[in-house]
């Protein structure tokens, strides 16, 4: 059996249909699947609203605009027009645009119901992160404190990125298992730096028996 540990950015694109590994993180979801750690449960929840809600700031300023069209005609140009420059501008937000932009052609908007939309893609957006959910238990998963202790310790010195990705790797590598813990990142950073601490990590006596490897996701 293998215990698969996403990062965030897959958990991201597990939920957005329009991030470009979706497919991706499905499939290995799905062949796998997946324990979701605590730290990225709370990361995922929180990086999605807050690219969500950077996304929402432009896009209010297109639907303000389409507002003053003189017909529905108009109205539904301006918008597409708007999303298609929003894209150009912040390629890096285009899942999140896209995202918005289907959610708002589902709903159907027009001129009779744009001042709603806004209310409508938070509630959306909010039940969406609701979906990433506290650790499902394989067995009965517990962290072990005093490995975790140990690990934080030893590979101090490794200088993750983000205190984050550090934090998520010694989650990972303390859980109280036997089977084998596969660690999927998209990050290249992230998984050269988890190859130097599993480095570090194997050589000691107490951490020879786990069996943990990571793999980057492209």
């Amino acid at each position: 059996m293998v215990v698969a540990v996403f990062d965030t950015n897959l958990v991201i694109a597990l939920i957005n249909p329009h991030d470009r590994l979706h497919s991706t993180a499905r499939e290995l979801a799905d062949k796998e699947g997946v324990f979701l750690l605590n730290n990225v449960v709370m990361e995922a929840r929180n990086t999605f609203l807050r690219k969500f809600n950077s996304a929402m700031l432009e896009v209010y300023k297109i639907l303000n605009m389409a507002r003053k069209a003189e017909d529905e005609l108009q109205f539904q140009g301006i918008v597409v027009e708007g999303f298609q420059d929003l894209i150009k501008k912040r390629p890096e937000y285009k899942s999140f645009y896209k995202y918005i932009h289907t959610e708002i052609t589902n709903i159907g908007i027009t001129m009779e119901n744009v001042t709603i939309i806004p209310k409508i893609l938070d509630e959306k957006a909010i039940e969406l992160v609701s979906k990433i959910q506290a650790p499902k238990k394989i067995g009965n998963i517990s962290q072990n404190t005093e490995l975790y202790k140990r690990i934080v310790k030893e590979i101090k010195d490794v200088n993750f990125k983000g205190f984050m990705d550090f934090e998520i790797f010694c989650e990972a590598c303390s859980l109280n298992i036997k089977e084998e813990i596969v660690i999927f990142t998209n990050d290249s950073d992230s998984y050269k730096k988890a190859k130097k601490a599993l480095k570090i990590l194997n050589c000691l006596t107490d951490f020879k028996d786990k069996k943990i490897k990571v793999k980057e996701v492209k």
